[in-house]
């Protein structure tokens, strides 16, 4: 693993956390709570991923 790869790692785990995901991520009954949280991950992600 790369340094590179591990800072992309640490960042995505952030960015999880953040959207009140984490590494463990499960989908209960409650769709819309997911989906405002994949909503969220996806607003922090920037792109390109690798600058």
């Amino acid at each position: 693993m790369t340094k590179e790869d591990k800072e992309n790692f640490e960042l995505l785990r952030t960015n999880l956390r953040k959207a009140g995901l984490g590494l463990n991520i499960t989908i209960h009954n409650d769709w819309d709570s997911f989906m405002s949280k994949s909503k969220a991950l996806e607003e922090s992600i920037e792109v390109p991923l690798n600058k």
